[in-house]
């Protein structure tokens, strides 16, 4: 006997879909995230002297650190647990993790003058490792939940 074909329900595609869509935008917003502070960090590691602290700093970069970031670092947040869920506890506290580390170094920026060209060039490694990290955790998460079958 052979079986017939059957279409899958239209419902699974388009949750494959949105779920492809999900990601990309993380990554998007993962990888927006990073340059933008790393950029920043970096431009203020070859440009700051340490006698200027925060009176260097334009209204520009207050607003890009206090307010433009964050309206990125929050979807990227929600929006991650929502993609990373599937693949079980573990992803969900990597992701966390992940996070976590580029709010503590957003923090880190803002809290301190950082007075020392170096400081900005370890945060300058620092953003672009918790972007890298938070990238590999999206990625791998993704893989997982294929792999074992979770496909809700």
């Amino acid at each position: 006997m052979r079986r017939l074909m059957t279409a899958k329900p239209a419902r699974f595609v388009v949750r494959r879909l949105l779920r492809r869509v999900g990601v990309a935008l993380c990554l998007l917003l993962a990888a927006s995230w990073t340059l933008t502070q790393a950029a920043f960090c970096l431009d203020w590691s070859l440009t700051a002297s340490s006698a200027e602290g925060w009176a260097g700093w334009s209204g520009w970069d207050w607003l890009e650190l206090l307010v433009l970031l964050p309206l990125i670092v929050t979807p990227l947040l929600v929006g991650g647990l929502f993609l990373v869920a599937r693949a079980g506890w573990r992803s969900v506290a990597a992701w966390v993790g992940a996070v976590a580390a580029g709010i503590g170094l957003e923090a880190l920026t803002v809290r301190v003058g950082l007075p020392r060209p170096w400081v900005w060039l370890a945060l300058t490694i620092g953003f672009l490792a918790a972007g890298g990290s938070m990238a590999v955790v999206l990625i791998r998460a993704q893989r997982f939940a294929w792999h074992v079958g979770v496909r809700r």
